[in-house]
């Protein structure tokens, strides 16, 4: 029952709970156990016909269309394939939230999936299985424009003009409808060849990146949290192309989020909307026991001491993992969000997000025999990755950033905050 709800057109957490009277008995007899079979649907959901061809023809018509995926789009992977196909067809360039990165294309061979940023100027924008909530601006400007036109695709009906209005909402699951869609523009017209749109989608996105290549490429020292997290996407581009990625931290895990590659399913993993730092202890565990492959952990230093005794379940597990801390000394995120938010009490003293000293988080590993390492300048993070790697055991590579600079998403929020008269948007 409980994976039958967990498992519907809406997938969802469950709650279940055996009473302590069977979960005491200390003997069943296994020819009295009712194994259950066939007990949930195996299904897709389509979407209406009519709605289809509507949906058709808004994105043939669409001068700059672009797609975003949904986390929630993971569990409608059937006809997945047609995601890609359709991107490629009509030349639409695509957005794709974290956890869902490499599920539908290898963002390094499929240059469209690493466009995203064009919603700024898309005239109509194709969400699949995608929550409308702050992470996509509620698809107000200044991430999409005024006019913008919406089709909504999600199994979930209560999604579809969440937050605001859609102009074609459609219920069904990821894949198939977007397989009908395929199917339909197909029908109707020849593939796009023409480059126009996605060159001009290639400078939005550039426009997009800018303030994060600014970060990425800054040389000035303390080290820019940026540069920190671009040195370490560079050992992934070239040694470490199969890694799964675990992104924690406030701003930390977005620099690294955007300086990151995806070429498989479950590359990158981070948190969800409500910004529960500190799990990325347990989602490495648990990407190295879904895969095997060896994990790269990077988080802020406040995220890391929520659960850094689970080092001590590295190593009696034998998780190949290099842990890299972006230290700031501070709750880096919230230090920023409060300088836009309540300038006065942060300037009075009255809000404390600094700590006093730098944390020593790289002296740990000699607990366990492992390997540590403080790095101060952008050039040894990739050789101090390397000789955690190849000490055999999990390891952590503490690196010293400034708490002055802020990743473009918290400094996004802070002018929106200003914008709206000193309430918090």
């Amino acid at each position: 029952m409980a994976f039958r709800h967990a498992l519907d057109a809406v997938p969802g957490p469950v709650y279940l709970e055996c009473a302590t009277d069977i979960v005491g008995q200390s003997f069943i007899d296994e020819d009295k156990v009712n194994y259950p079979e066939n007990y949930r649907a195996d299904f897709v959901s389509f979407g209406d016909p009519e709605l289809i061809e509507k949906a058709a023809d808004m994105l043939i018509s669409a001068k700059s269309p672009a797609m975003v995926i949904g986390n929630g789009s993971r569990y409608g992977t059937q006809y997945g394939e047609s995601i890609a196909e359709l991107a490629n067809y009509l030349k639409i360039p695509v957005m794709a939230q974290t956890n869902v990165r490499g599920l539908f294309a290898d963002e390094n061979t499929n240059p469209l999936f690493r466009l995203g940023g064009a919603v700024l100027m898309a005239d109509v924008v194709l969400l699949i299985s995608a929550t409308n909530d702050f992470r996509l601006n509620k698809l107000e400007p200044p991430l999409f424009r005024p006019d913008v036109k919406t089709i909504q695709v999600n199994p979930a009906i209560t999604e579809i003009g969440f937050n605001k209005g859609a102009d074609l909402g459609i219920v069904g699951s990821a894949g198939a409808v977007v397989k009908q869609i395929l199917d339909t523009v197909k029908s109707k017209t020849a593939e796009q060849k023409d480059l126009t749109w996605i060159n001009q989608a290639a400078e939005a996105d550039q426009m997009f990146r800018m303030e994060w290549i600014t970060g990425n490429t800054s040389d000035e020292l303390p080290m820019n949290p940026g540069r920190c997290a671009a040195e370490v996407a560079k050992f992934l581009a070239s040694e470490g192309k199969d890694w799964t990625v675990i992104c924690d931290g406030g701003d930390s895990a977005q620099w690294m989020i955007q300086a990151v590659t995806a070429s498989r399913p479950g590359q990158i993993v981070s948190y969800g909307p409500l910004g529960t730092i500190g799990l990325g202890a347990g989602f490495t565990i648990g990407a190295w026991c879904a895969t095997g492959k060896p994990v790269l952990y990077f988080t802020g230093d406040g995220s890391f001491g929520f659960h850094a005794m689970e080092f001590d379940s590295f190593v009696r597990h034998g998780v190949p993992v290099v842990c890299v801390i972006s230290n700031d000394s501070a709750w880096g995120m919230i230090k920023h969000s409060e300088e836009f938010f309540h300038k006065e009490e942060v300037k009075e003293g009255h809000i404390a997000t600094e700590l006093s000293y730098m944390r020593r988080y790289d002296k740990m590993p000699l607990m366990w025999d492992g390997f540590g390492e403080l790095v101060t300048k952008p050039e040894d993070i990739i050789p101090a990755i390397k000789r955690g790697f190849e000490s055999g055991r999990p390891s952590i590579i503490n690196v010293e950033v400034d708490m002055v600079n802020c990743c473009p998403i918290t400094k996004f929020f802070g002018a929106m905050f200003d914008a709206q008269n000193k309430r918090c948007y």
